[in-house]
């Protein structure tokens, strides 16, 4: 058997609404009776659809997570600015105040307790109509409570409560349990009529109506205060029956919520649509889709997207990825340049899906503009030659991805460094000034300030002279005496004077602009500081130098360079033979002679001498004249043997020996040695037979 709290007739419920509405007109007092301040706080913001006292829109978005601020609203609603707001606890009023200019208000010093009613009072008119409600559902000792912005759904809580509290003995602020219907926002499950309720709050709003003049609203009220009752009393009896209000029906049974209803549609991005992402900066993208208001929507992503570091708000269907990251960089396009691609593409799946389990799903592109990275860096010149007190000029340029050139000239951020301070000094804006004589090298390094990673490098090799002011030469051998296809040396090196200080000599071995001249039919001469003797004779090298940076007079010097011959062969040799003279001597004169002249073609030649001879003079002539000859002789004993070598007679280095003379003495055989050593220390010797 069901329990009658109250047994209720429709002209007694019509009796108690007409009790209850005058309550209300009744001026609300700044005094308390019979309750004890505590040091609670109650706070909120009133707003509504209207009355003269509204001011600025309210910015909240309607009917989102996780307040669910007026999701049912048919037109927009506005903060009150000074009006009126009355606190009760059950049937006790307990303060009174008004709001600021953003329709905010604050109750101080609220005792402990559930279910506070907070109803603000339009000065438009004078029959006391609630313009709005709220309730704050649980005060607490030293804590604030903020029962956020008023609505709809917070003008029917603060109804059901009052109703409640005036028509029941049991059911008062503390036993009232609304839980389960801030749980089911927006969707009210399992509570049919308190959404009914809610929806016609929300349809007549917009007038500022009178809500318990209105045909549908005392019936609604009724059944939705009994059906939050019964989660407390569940057999409980308002004596909601129909037609008592003209406006109610009898159809208490639950509704269900997805009866009739329809899949959600995405509405935005279209199927196949590509949106935009810049590489390196926060992507965000709200996908759209509608359905039923009282359905609750939840997103989600792709596995892929997720992997790729993408989210998406499951109740607002808002995409975001911090960080796009160009990843297909690394596949370069297949042309002659090996360009990289400057746009990525990745696809992306959502789906959305309603209470009712229904869903839809849109699959689209983020395309991804990368940002191009710095592949290299290209510095011209990467060498350079200064003069003393003079400057030159670099250009420096940052080579991209796609072969963008980039001149990062007077960029601060290129750092350049290691280079000798002393010698020269740089600028970011492609000059260096040369202080002293020296070589240095600058090291650039220039840091990719979009893509990061390793420093890309540069370096330029810096060489400052002075003044060109002589030329010095040494040689190898020295003095230059070669022989015949031997080579010598030398080096060569630059004097520079560098503000009045004789610098470093420097090298011009292998410079092209040394100019060598000399008898190219001796020697041969190359500018690596070789010299290939080539025949016998004398020549100079007179070397020439002009500074091409610094310019000047040009400066010389010369090697002296003779070339010595190695051929040891003699041009013919000449014989005398003296016989019938008074003597047997060298020296003697009278008597018969006989000359006879050899080729030297080989070294060992024979004279038959026809008469016997007392003595032989003979000559022989060097083909080089700096030859130097000398002779020895032997001859047989009577007996037949030879004697010994004679010594060897001094050398003439004529080229000639013209006062050889031997005494052979009747008919003796002779040997005569002719021995030509040339200058460059080569010998010979020729071996003439008398016979």
């Amino acid at each position: 058997m069901k329990m009658n709290v109250k047994i209720i007739l429709p002209i007694l419920i019509i009796s108690a609404l007409l009790i209850l509405l005058a309550g209300c007109m009744t001026t609300p007092s700044d005094e308390s009776p019979g309750v004890t301040p505590g040091t609670g706080t109650i706070m909120g913001t009133i707003a509504a659809p209207c009355c003269t006292l509204s001011d600025e829109l309210v910015t909240e978005t309607p009917c989102v997570y996780s307040e669910y601020w007026c999701c049912y609203c048919e037109t927009n609603w506005f903060e009150q600015d000074g009006i009126e707001v009355v606190l009760t606890y059950g049937e006790n009023e307990v303060a009174t105040t008004t709001t600021n200019a953003d329709g905010e208000y604050i109750f101080n010093d609220i005792p402990q307790g559930k279910n506070y009613v907070i109803t603000a009072y339009c000065p438009d008119y004078n029959d006391n109509r609630p313009l709005v409600k709220d309730v704050a559902l649980q005060v607490l000792e030293g804590k604030t409570f903020d029962t956020k912005i008023t609505d709809c759904v917070s003008t029917s809580m603060g109804l059901v409560v009052d109703f409640l509290v005036e028509n029941t003995t049991v059911l008062g602020p503390e036993e009232i349990v609304l839980d389960g219907v801030v749980a089911g926002m927006p969707n009210f499950y399992g509570f049919p009529a308190f959404k009914k309720l809610v929806e016609r709050i929300c349809e007549i709003s917009a007038e500022c109506v009178n809500l318990f003049e209105d045909e549908k609203v005392p019936d609604y009220l009724c059944k939705a205060a009994e059906e939050v009752g019964r989660k407390v009393i569940p057999d409980l009896e308002l004596g909601c029956t129909p037609g008592f209000t003209g406006g109610g029906d009898d159809d208490d049974d639950e509704e269900d919520p997805c009866e009739g209803n329809a899949p959600p549609v995405i509405t935005d991005p279209s199927e196949g649509l590509s949106v935009l992402a810049d590489e390196g900066e926060k992507f965000s993208y709200a996908v759209k889709a509608n359905d039923d208001p009282t359905q609750t929507l939840t997103f989600t992503l792709d596995q892929g997207s997720l992997d790729r570091g993408m989210t998406i708000g499951a109740n607002n269907g808002i995409i975001a990825w911090l960080i796009p990251i160009c990843d297909c960089l690394d596949e370069r396009l297949a042309n002659d340049n090996n360009i990289a691609p400057s746009i990525c593409s990745y696809p992306v799946t959502v789906t959305v899906k309603d209470s009712c389990d229904f869903t839809d799903t849109v699959a689209f592109n983020v395309k991804v503009t990368c940002n191009l990275c710095v592949d290299r860096l290209e510095v011209d010149p990467g060498s350079m030659e200064l003069c003393y007190d003079s400057s030159g000029s670099f250009t420096l340029n940052a080579i991209y991805d796609d072969a963008t050139v980039k001149s990062l000239l007077g960029d601060a951020t290129v750092v350049y460094s290691g280079y000798d301070t002393s010698i020269i000094t740089v600028d970011n804006t492609g000059t260096i000034t040369a202080d002293k004589c020296g070589t240095t090298t600058i090291d650039i390094s220039y840091t990719d300030p979009v893509c990061g990673g390793a420093p890309q490098t540069a370096s330029i090799d810096v060489e400052v002279k002075g003044a060109l002011v002589g030329l010095k030469v040494t040689n190898d051998p020295d003095p230059m005496v070669l022989c015949a296809d031997d080579t010598g040396s030398f080096t060569l090196e630059a004097i520079y004077n560098c503000g009045g200080l004789i610098s470093g000599l420097v090298s011009l071995l292998g410079n092209d602009a040394v100019v060598y001249t000399y008898d190219t039919s001796i020697i041969t001469v190359d500018n690596t500081g070789t010299i290939t003797a080539d025949k016998c004779g004398e020549t100079t090298i007179d070397i020439e130098y002009t500074d091409a940076v610094c310019g000047g007079n040009p400066q010389t010097a010369s090697i002296d360079v003779e070339v010595l011959s190695s051929d040891t062969s003699l041009d013919y040799i000449a014989l005398t033979g003296w016989y019938n003279t008074t003597c047997s001597s060298c020296g003697c004169s009278g008597g018969v002679s006989e000359t006879k002249t050899f080729d030297p073609v080989d070294a060992t030649q024979s004279w038959d001498i026809s008469y016997s001879t007392d003595s032989v003079n003979f000559v022989a002539v060097s083909v080089d004249p700096d030859s130097k000859i000398r002779y020895q002789y032997r001859c047989k004993s009577y007996c037949g043997d030879f004697s010994s070598w004679s010594s060897w007679s001094t050398p003439q280095s004529v080229g000639t020996l013209n006062s050889g003379c031997i005494v052979t003495d009747m008919k003796r055989e002779c040997q005569i040695k002719i021995e030509v050593e040339a200058p460059c220390g080569n010998t010979n010797v020729y071996l003439v037979r008398l016979i």
